[in-house]
């Protein structure tokens, strides 16, 4: 259970702990107003608690924002309801049992928590998926940088080194094209290529520039391949 599902849990208890009250002023008092202002105070509490959960965080993305709009128009509906009983009992047309008004704003309370409990459990696995995807871009961006810097380490004008060059400079374009995002099944390939990215940043480094093409060749042939089950499987 995430923090944003036990915070909703702790508004619904607040909320009917609040209700609550109305069972246990006195009689003498209205008990149709009893009920109202009781319920409005619940209702209060719960939209609170749920603006404070996760409504106010605009970094969560637009999924976050179905949690202040259901809260809103609960509200709205709570208000709505209480303002019709309580104009109709004023006015002689029709008085509410006090007790069906009481029923009525706790299925609405009960309607709204699953709603609620329904778009927590949704954004938990958007945002799970979204933590995937930059995981998964980032391990990209990083094999790019690293073939980028084995690249800047190459001199430009050296002929020796111009082949040499030549093949960093593919590996970095077909990293730049490629899709980063890929399955578990693909580990050990892209843990193969990991290897052979290290090995030509190595060879780089110590300016063995003849031994570069066959790295670069091996890495074309590893991405090749990892790529082409990325685009089957998916």
């Amino acid at each position: 259970m995430n923090n944003s599902t036990r915070t909703i849990l702790a508004g619904v208890v607040l909320a009917l702990l609040v209700g609550a009250l109305a069972l246990v002023i006195p009689a003498a008092a209205s008990l149709l107003w009893v009920t109202v202002m009781a319920m409005w105070l619940a209702i209060t509490a719960m939209v609170l608690t749920t603006l404070f959960a996760v409504g106010g965080r605009r970094a969560d993305g637009p999924q976050a924002l179905v949690f202040p709009i259901l809260a809103w128009q609960f509200l709205g509906l709570h208000g709505l309801l209480s303002v019709v009983v309580l104009l109709l009992d004023a006015v002689g047309v029709w008085s509410m049992p006090w007790a069906v008004l009481l029923v009525g704003h706790l299925v609405i309370l009960g309607v709204f928590t699953l709603l609620l409990l329904a778009a927590s459990a949704g954004k938990e696995e958007i945002d799970q998926a979204q933590t995937v995807v930059r995981e998964k871009v980032t391990d990209w961006r990083v094999l790019m940088a690293d073939v980028a810097a084995a690249r800047d380490r190459i001199p430009r004008g050296n002929p020796e080194a111009a082949v040499a060059l030549k093949a960093v400079e593919g590996i970095h374009d077909a990293l730049r094209y490629s899709d980063p995002m890929s399955i578990p099944a693909l580990a050990s390939i892209e843990e193969e290529l990991r290897s052979a990215i290290s090995e030509l940043a190595g060879a780089t480094g110590a300016a063995q520039w003849q031994s570069v093409p066959r790295l670069a060749d091996r890495i074309q042939s590893v991405l090749k391949d990892r790529n082409t089950r990325v685009k089957a499987l998916k």
